[in-house]
Formats: C-alpha cells, structure tokens, sequence
C-alpha cells in the first residue's frame, strides 16, 4: 500500500514574534552549563586593590557580565574610593576606567575594565536554577601562591541565619580568604551570586543573589540617555539664569515637586509668575516633558528657543519633544536645524536615526545610528535600534553583527538575542539561530515561543532529537499550543515513537477538532502500526476537514482495497474522480496489477 503523506514538521506552524520571546527546560539547559573553575578565572575573575580618600587599602573582587569589560561586584568598600587599580589571575594587563551605576537594594554595582580576552559569566534566570540556588557551593580564593584554588560552602539554614531579604543566601564553611564580590557557583557550575559580607566569627558568607535578566545592565544604558539629555538641557539653562527666578517660591516649589503631575502643575505657576523668563520656560519645557504633558512641553520649548534662537541645544530639545508626540516629521527638521547650528553628532544622531526609523527610512537611519556608535560604541541599545532597522532593511548578515555586538555588550538583553536569532533565521544561519535561542531559554525559561522558534531552528540544523524535546516543553509550557503538539508528533512519528505520537496528535486536536493535517497523520500512524479501522476513521476526518485534498481520500481508497471492501474504495474512488481524475486512475490501475499479481 501506498501512503501519501506530505504533512511534515511545521507546515502549519507559525513563528512567534522575536521580541516577545524566551523560555527553559531543566534537560536542555543541560547542554550549556555554566563551568567555574581555574579556565574561567583568568577571563572572568578581577580582583581590584581599592585606595580610600582618607589614604587606606581594601581588597575587592569582581565578575566579568560581559566580553567590554563590564564588571560586576560590591558597592561595599566602593564608597570612599579615589582610586581602584585591578588585576587579573593570568597577569594580562586590566586597567579599571570607571563607575557605571549602582543597584542599592541589591548592593552590587557595575564597573568599566579594560584588557584583552576578556569573557562573561553566564546568568541564568531563577526557574533554572535549583530550590534556593542549590545546596552545595564553591568561592574562588586564588592566591599568589595556590592561583587555583577554591572553597566548599553548604546552604545555611533555620533559627540562626538573618531572615527577611529573599535576594540573599547564607552558606558556612571557612570564610578564610574570601573577598567580598567573589562569585559563587553552585553544584551545576551555575553561577548564583556574589558574595557580600564575610563574617569571620560565624564561618559564613552572605551572598547577593543574581539571576537573568540582570536589570543592571540595561539600567545603565537608559541612563546614559538620560545624562545626555539632562546635559543638552542644562546647556540652554545656564544661558539664561535669572537669579530673581531662581530664588522664587514659584521656583523652589518646582524643584521640590513630587511626582509628574505635581510637576506639572508647579511648572503652570512657574511660568505663570515669570512669564518672560528663560530660566523659567527652559525649567517648565523639561517638567513638563518628564510629566508627558507634551503639548504644554512644546509650547515652552518654542519659548525657549524664541529666546535662544542660534543656541542648538534648544532647537534639539523641541526636537526631543516633538519625537515624544509621535510627529517626526517636524522632529527631524528641528533635530536638522539644531545640527546646522553647531550640534554635535554624539548630540543629535541617536534620537534622528530613531526619528527616520519611525518614519521607514532604513538607510537614513542606519547612517545615524553608525555616526552615533563612532562616538559612544559601547551604547546597547544604540547597537540594538540599527540592528532592529537593518532587519527591516532586510540586510540580515549586517543585522546579525549589530546584534551580536549588542549581546556582548549585555549578555542579558533579551532584545539582543531575540533579534539576533530572527537576523540568523532569515539569514537561514540555522545553527547560529539555534545559539541564540538557546540563550534566550536560559533568560526567559517560560516562553514557550522561545522553544518553538529553537525547535524549528535545531530541525533546519539536522538535530532532530533536540527539535523534538524543545517541542516537548513547548507543550508543557503551554498546553493548547496546538502546532507545539502537532510538531512533537510529526517528530516522534519519524522516530518511530508511535505512541507519543498518537497521544501528541490526539492533543493537537483535543485543542482544534477540526485540525485536518493531525487527522490525517494520525491516520498515517495507525496504518503503521496495523490499526486500519482507527486509520480509516482518522482519513474520514481529515476527508472533511481538509476539502479538496487529494491525500486522505486516496489513502482511504488504499485502505479500503487493502481490507477488501470494494464498496467503500469504490466511494472514494468516485470522490478522488471529482478532484483528481488522473490520480484515481492511476490507483485503479495499481488496484488491478496488484490483483493480478495475485492470482
């Protein structure tokens, strides 16, 4: 018997959105572990000699997050530094270049180090890890004289250990050598934290812990943005200081405004108190931009630069405003404008890159967001909007090294593995692709779109088995996922799984009855395994869900002579003649061969 079967892995499949992605299996997370130890000190571990203002010395250490050289660790010890000079364990040259920003609820802070083959420890999010990080744990204490060595803590627990935070973790053993901002990995070789007090007369340490996504970094680069902006606004308040304004009750009531619509409305009294001042149309155009009151914010910024007409830093920052009202058009031309009066690029070219990006002008854009990284390379999420625009461009091998310099400057942006993957898949780079979906499982373990997306990647990259456990957790992740079911089954199928995947094409249907393409391979199963009656039941309801197909019927047509119910196969044989006459014909012939062959 012929079995015509075309319906494989995917053809009904739809691929998620890339920024809505990322997900986690505790199996496949298996396959990228995390590995402490000697190899990995020597790229990732930096121990920095900090010098107090008062004169004194205190030692810290530090992880490498990512490949430039962004270095987590403590604030502990940070507070009064006038200078921090650093080392790493296999004596290449690394210099620290300065502070990136803090997290006070946490204690850990971010720091720019510069050297050679730096490389970033893996974070992985909470659900990947074990209950309460693990159980058993190891500290790197390397020393001048035993560079390789490492420490052994158990997890503390009950009446004696502080409670309270959740974000902390207690462990015991001998504390002895230990710096505070060590790393600390758990039985898995997963990294969990960093160390953030050592008490000596109770053997044990206090551990931050860290999971995916860290917040940190993207908390840094916003920042940035904001300097810049703050900066080009207090260029065009500084022109205009008017220390009657300034001293005001009008004045001081802003400044200790709580809250945007607060702000909002000091800014009204403000400008009302002073209507032809400077400083109090440039205070009032930045409140009430911060408030999102932008309409009121662009009448103060036109204020300001009727004020201030040959001054850039105004021009730029009506253009600021008008971008935040979605009318880029009138945005462009004042960013224009402020670059004619003597802006500089650093200034003006990531807000008009994302003005001609909002407007579809792809290769404007690019041209911007390039002459902006000129100046400030180590910006992500810059390197995040030319990569998001050179997809839209369709210029996938370019978007792919936009993004992945974005990846190596955050390893924990989402946004850069998720667009990474999308540039590697149209680039059909099908095992890059599966890379950077697999990266995206350790940061967002619960998106089942993530695993669908590496499922169908490690399927164009001839791995199968793996294809088919990331299906597999797509189900479990999300059980009406009905291609999810229909792609696991159609890949136990063609392991010879029969009874997965009956029960997974029985589950594709149990979410869509009427679900054509299971039906049919369904009955493709039961044929296999001998069950002819289910074969045929399965045909007839894939024959009415799928009209016009050719497959199901002709199957049935097969099955019917097989089983010697000439009726039946006739039947079907009259249906096949209304949709291929040519096919039933050829059937009949294979039918009456097959008898004579018999006799």
């Amino acid at each position: 018997m012929t079995n015509l079967r075309t319906h494989g892995c995917g053809g009904n499949a739809r691929r998620i959105a890339l920024v809505l992605l990322a997900a986690g299996i505790a199996g496949w997370a298996a396959l990228a572990r995390v590995h402490a130890g000697p190899e990995a000190w020597e790229s990732r571990l930096v121990d920095l000699r900090v010098v107090t203002k008062s004169g004194g010395g205190r030692t810290l250490r530090g992880i490498v997050v990512s490949a430039d050289g962004r270095l987590l660790t403590v604030t502990s010890g940070l507070e009064d530094a006038s200078r921090i000079d650093a080392k790493r364990w296999n004596f290449r040259p690394v210099r620290c270049t300065g502070w990136l920003g803090s997290d006070p609820r946490t204690g850990l802070v971010l720091l720019q180090v510069e050297g050679a083959d730096l490389s970033a420890v893996r974070i992985v999010a909470a659900d990947n890890l074990p209950p309460e990080g693990g159980e058993t744990f190891t500290v790197p204490r390397p020393s001048p004289e035993e560079p390789k060595q490492e420490a052994a803590f158990l997890r503390l627990s009950g009446p004696g250990v502080p409670s309270g935070n959740g974000d902390l973790l207690w462990l015991g053993g001998k504390v002895e050598e230990i710096l505070p901002g060590s790393p600390v990995f758990n039985e898995r070789d997963q990294f969990v934290g960093l160390v953030t007090l050592v008490d000596a007369d109770n053997h044990r340490l206090c551990v931050a812990r860290v999971s995916a996504p860290l917040e940190l970094l993207d908390r840094v680069d916003l920042a940035a943005e904001a300097a810049a902006m703050r900066q080009s606004l207090e260029k065009v308040a500084a022109r205009g200081q008017d220390p009657a304004v300034t001293s005001s009750p009008a004045w001081r009531d802003l400044q200790a405004a709580v809250g945007p619509k607060e702000a909002e409305v000091a800014a009204d009294r403000l400008v009302q108190a002073a209507p032809r001042s400077p400083s109090a149309w440039t205070a009032a155009a930045f409140s009430y931009w911060q408030a999102r009151a932008l309409e009121k914010a662009e009448f103060a910024a036109k204020k300001v630069v009727a004020f201030f007409p040959q001054d850039p830093s105004a021009v730029l920052l009506l253009g600021e405003i008008e971008a935040a009202r979605g009318r880029y058009g009138p945005a462009i031309d004042a960013i224009l404008e402020a670059k004619e009066r003597g802006a500089s690029t650093a200034e003006v070219s990531l807000l008009l890159g994302k003005c001609f990006f909002a407007e579809g002008q792809w290769e404007k854009a690019c041209d911007e967001f390039r002459a902006y990284l000129r100046f400030r390379p180590r910006h992500t999420s810059a390197w995040l909007a030319l990569g998001q625009t050179l997809l839209r461009a369709q210029s996938w091998d370019e978007a792919v090294k936009a993004y992945t310099r974005a990846a190596r400057l955050n390893p924990q942006s989402v946004r850069a593995w998720a667009g990474l993957a999308e540039s590697c898949r149209q680039a059909k780079r099908w095992e890059d692709a599966a890379s950077a979906y697999t990266e995206l499982t350790l940061l967002e373990p619960k998106n089942s779109g993530a695993w669908f997306n590496l499922g169908l990647a490690l399927l164009h990259s001839d791995q199968p088995s793996f294809a088919r456990a990331s299906f597999l957790r797509v189900v479990q992740l999300d059980p009406k996922d009905r291609e999810g079911w229909f792609n696991l089954a159609v890949l136990s199928q063609r392991a010879r799984d029969a009874r997965m995947a009956i029960q997974a094409y029985r589950k594709a249907i149990e979410v869509d009855p009427a679900f054509g393409a299971a039906w049919f391979n369904l009955g493709v199963v039961y044929r296999e395994i001998r069950r002819y009656e289910d074969a045929s039941l399965a045909w007839k309801r894939a024959e009415a869900f799928l009209p016009g197909d050719v497959r199901p019927i002709a199957n049935l047509a097969l099955l019917e002579d097989a089983l010697h119910r000439p009726s039946e196969r006739d039947l079907e044989l009259q249906k096949l003649d209304q949709v291929d006459a040519g096919l039933a014909q050829q059937i009949r012939s294979q039918i009456a061969l097959g008898a004579r062959q018999t006799r």
